[in-house]
């Protein structure tokens, strides 16, 4: 069967924009981007990075590490230029930027058998699906486009050194500066690249011996672009050029060397301590549940390697193998293992299914009906999200975001300490800094182990108000309700303390000197 090759690009696109529409119906759910939006902001202001620490009245003043900073110019940028819709439409762009480079590497063959509509269709939803749960507004959306990107130059055999340099070193740069996850690429192409000398060094020697070469390479294939037996292997210079850049720019950031401590105790905080769901185990009971597609995805990939065996190459099991094994290690790899999967998934399933199935309809669409049905789906793509909002009365953000408490509290605490719950502090400092200091908030790596004890003892009532409220002088006691809990009962006890406002989500508690009519709102407008 000879598949039109435009017809499976004109097919990945079509299925881009429908992720796309499909995310902006997404509402912004994350925390952590306002603090990252408001470190943007006062770099942009003062024309250098922030190297002490602004925002809380537990570590004011104190050195902190400048992870990120360039998403956070970046997300400030489209925050300062559209609000909240131009930086909600920023992480879909990148979100939808890394699947078409998958797919694209999937799509791109040699042989002029790209894979059918279909495939093409099934594969990037698939893998769409599977990370959905960690594709929030976040920096960690500019790792996964740029993960797409490196593993399209490093798949490529035939780039250049030049080439390499010019499209490898800024991506690299870009990325540990964006967030620092460019480890990820190395562990995703280092196993590809050790490969690729053992094929030149030992299995080049048997050159001569075709049926011993295309064994060792899956069928006739050389890897994911289906190189024939002609293409005999050569010294992989350039994906070993890749690597070492990789390693390199691993220091290239404004902490230099200190990155790895940075990430170290980001890790230790994340995954020991507070045991934050997306840093346990994929098969953590906790996280299972919440990654569902990630075990389909699993399966379907176990089972095309049962069905095919001998027809998927050395190079492919090596990518399926380190990635499902970073998936497996921490639920937050599952996006760049998706990601990953996607032009395996796609060669793999154009083997298994039968060439007489979804037969495509390429031959009789000419490219000028392509380029109409593709521009009127951008133009719904773009139209329909605003218009659906404005007639349903829909939020961009998500009911778990406590805009409205901030909003009350803003009203009546003009300034002041917030003691508060940790994932609000980033709303809590994007709506209140300078006037509003906060106790903690999402950048995990800069609070000691005594810091979050405390943290945590406080929640579960365990540390006597009298004491919290001495050490803290805190204005305002900004809560979750659920996380919360016992420190509500003890506060809902305390003669100079009243609460203020409730919500489903949060609780305001205000010292008695502060007296206004208690706030309570199930449904509060966001």
């Amino acid at each position: 069967m000879n598949n039109n090759p435009a017809t499976s690009r004109y097919s990945l696109l079509l299925v881009c924009l429908g992720i796309a529409l499909i995310a902006q119906f997404r509402p912004i759910d994350d925390n952590d981007i306002s603090w990252q939006i408001k470190l943007g902001q006062l770099m942009w202001e003062r024309g250098d990075l922030i190297r002490h620490d602004p925002f809380t009245y537990t570590h004011a003043g104190d050195a902190v590490p400048t992870v990120g900073w360039l998403a956070q110019y970046l997300f400030y940028l489209c925050y300062s230029s559209g609000g909240w819709y131009l930086a909600h439409l920023l992480a879909i762009v990148l979100l939808v930027t890394g699947f078409i480079t998958a797919g694209v590497l999937g799509c791109d063959r040699q042989d002029d058998t790209p894979p059918r509509s279909v495939v093409v269709g099934m594969t990037v939803a698939l893998g769409y699906l599977a990370a959905a749960t960690n594709l929030g507004m976040r920096p960690q959306l500019i790792a996964l486009c740029c993960f797409a990107l490196l593993l399209w130059i490093g798949w490529r055999r035939s780039i250049t050194t030049w080439k390499l340099f010019g499209y490898a070193l800024p991506l690299l740069l870009f990325w540990q500066n964006c967030h620092p996850s460019i480890i990820t690429g190395a562990v995703a192409l280092g196993p590809i690249m050790v490969w690729r000398w053992f094929d030149f060094m030992v299995l080049r020697k048997k050159g001569n011996d075709q049926s011993a070469w295309a064994e060792a390479h899956g069928s006739e294939k050389s890897d994911i672009r289906t190189g024939t037996i002609a293409d005999r292997p050569k010294a992989p210079w350039i994906l070993t050029i890749l690597l070492l850049l990789i390693g390199l720019v691993q220091f290239a950031t404004p902490e230099g060397g200190q990155i790895f401590a940075v990430s170290k105790i980001n890790l230790i905080v994340s995954r020991d301590w507070l045991r934050a769901e997306e840093w346990l185990p994929a098969f953590d009971p906790a996280v299972a549940g919440r990654v569902p597609f990630f075990w389909v995805g699993l399966a379907v990939s176990l089972a095309l390697i049962a069905r095919l065996r001998r027809g998927i190459t050395i190079e492919e099991y090596l990518l399926f193998g380190v990635m499902s094994a970073l998936g497996l290690y921490a639920a937050r790899f599952v996006v760049f293992w998706a990601v990953a999967m996607i032009p395996l998934w796609m060669r793999w399933l154009e083997l298994a299914i039968p060439t007489h199935w979804f037969r495509e309809i390429g031959p009789s669409w000419p490219a000028a009906r392509w380029r109409w049905v593709l521009s009127g789906a951008t133009i719904l793509t773009l139209i329909i999200p605003p218009l659906t909002r404005a007639a349903t009365v829909m939020s961009l953000f998500h009911r778990d975001l406590p805009l409205a408490g901030i909003a009350f509290l803003k009203e009546h605490v003009p300034a002041g300490r917030i003691y508060n719950y940790r994932e609000y502090g980033g709303p809590l400092i994007l709506e209140g800094y300078p006037q509003w200091q906060v106790a903690i908030d999402g950048r995990l790596y800069i609070f000691t182990r005594e810091d979050w004890r405390e943290y945590n003892r406080a929640a579960r009532g365990e540390i006597p108000i009298a004491m919290l409220i001495e050490k803290h002088q805190p204005a305002a006691f900004f809560l979750r309700s659920t996380f919360d809990r016992q420190l509500i009962v003890l506060l809902k006890n305390e003669p100079d303390w009243y609460e203020a406002y409730r919500d489903e989500a949060t609780v305001i508690f205000l010292p008695k000197t502060n007296r206004v009519l208690p706030s309570s709102t199930q449904n509060s407008p966001r």
